[in-house]
């Protein structure tokens, strides 16, 4: 959290350090909620999403990024972790917490979330910075993602409070 405070220019942002099971929050104090790279995280992610409809305001958005579970997924986000990344976090990735689409979409509908888009998400894997990290198993500063039309591996969307 003392990373965050120190690169925001606004100094603007309130921090807080809550569970998101039960956040410290009164029901409809927002118009946006974010959990993004945070579900694939989480043991119990429809008490996460009911707790976050649950301080929406009506029509607000929930905006999310996590990843698929599927092999494809396993191979890219756990073990191609472990192989380009050696000193991550032992399980920082666990695959049963990978969450399907079409699962998250049932999550949003059940707490009143009609999902609005879903996009796909994945490493640049034709690049030189690619192909730096897997030889060098180190992640290069130009390293990165971009949109994809398949959700095959990570994806990321929002969803409206209705």
């Amino acid at each position: 959290m003392e990373v965050a405070k120190q690169r925001d220019s606004t100094k603007s942002v309130e921090y807080f350090q809550a569970n998101a099971y039960k956040l410290p929050f009164e029901e409809l104090s927002f118009d946006v909620v974010c959990a993004m790279d945070v579900l694939e995280h989480v043991e119990e992610p429809h008490l996460l999403i009911q707790e976050a409809a649950r301080v929406l305001k009506p029509n607000g958005l929930f905006f999310f990024h996590t990843f698929n579970r599927n092999f494809l997924s396993f191979l890219m986000i756990i073990k191609g972790v472990e192989w380009c990344v050696p000193n991550a976090p032992k399980n920082m990735h666990v695959y049963p917490l990978f969450i399907k689409p079409c699962e998250l979409k049932g999550l949003l509908l059940k707490e009143r979330l009609q999902w609005m888009k879903m996009q796909g998400f994945r490493p640049k894997i034709l690049s030189w910075s690619f192909v730096k990290m897997l030889m060098r198993k180190k992640i290069p500063k130009n390293f990165g993602f971009c949109f994809s039309k398949s959700l095959a591996t990570g994806y990321c969307g929002y969803a409206k409070k209705f």
